[in-house]
């Protein structure tokens, strides 16, 4: 990602190697322009703080639909904070 040209990247919270926060935090060491969305099946409030607190631009839950993971990724690109509901 050092030498990449990304606009926004959207991350699975639950990854086998690494989790998102672990990504998001290895973005934020070397890009704070990035846009990051994170796809989390947790509604844990601690899980949000914590990647509300490293930065994440976006939090959707794996529940989301289509229409709301468009509109999230088009408001994050127009630097607008999205949380979607519990």
């Amino acid at each position: 990602l050092k030498k990449s040209n990304l606009d926004a990247i959207l991350v699975e919270m639950d990854l086998n190697e690494m989790n998102g926060l672990d990504v998001l935090l290895e973005i934020r060491k070397t890009d704070n322009k990035i846009k990051v969305l994170i796809l989390a099946n947790t509604e844990s409030p601690d899980d949000f703080y914590k990647l509300v607190k490293a930065k994440v631009d976006s939090i959707l839950l794996k529940k989301a639909s289509t229409a709301e993971v468009h509109f999230a990724i088009l408001e994050c690109m127009a630097r607008v904070n999205i949380l979607t509901p519990i």
